[in-house]
């Protein structure tokens, strides 16, 4: 059996928007991901919104596979709730962005009920002032 260590790890980053518009969490995504690519790894961003020249080569930047997704979350999660049933290739590692967007929590859902190791980067919106809005 051929372990992680020994081949580049899949990551897949997910984030609702990459619009710029968004604020920071976009050029967060676009840092970390062109680091682990030229660190040797496979990389994926999905996003259900890729702005309008992002995954084009366009300001998102050219080496970096962009896949944008549809469909709704709902409590099941998208497409039954399985990561195998919405992407097919199972990654290493799940990185999510943001927090309020119903497909974040679809998509950590699916990634826990295939086991895949995967963490939520809140980008700043756990602060006082955003719970005060619209509580966990």
């Amino acid at each position: 059996m051929t372990s992680s260590r020994d081949r580049p790890l899949r990551i897949v980053h997910a984030i609702d928007s990459l619009d710029a518009s968004q604020g920071g969490p976009p050029q967060v995504v676009q840092n970390l991901a062109e680091a682990q690519l030229r660190a040797g790894h496979e990389v994926t961003v999905i996003t259900r919104n890729p702005g309008a020249s992002r995954g084009r080569g366009g300001e998102f930047g050219d080496s970096l596979p962009v896949r944008t997704i549809e469909g709704r979350a709902t409590r099941r999660g998208l497409f039954g709730g399985r990561w195998s049933r919405m992407f097919g290739e199972r990654p290493d590692f799940v990185h999510l962005h943001e927090l309020w967007q119903p497909v974040i929590p679809a998509l950590a859902a699916a990634a826990a009920r295939d086991a895949i190791p995967h963490c939520i980067c809140p980008h700043g919106v756990l602060d006082r002032w955003c719970l005060r809005q619209k509580g966990l």
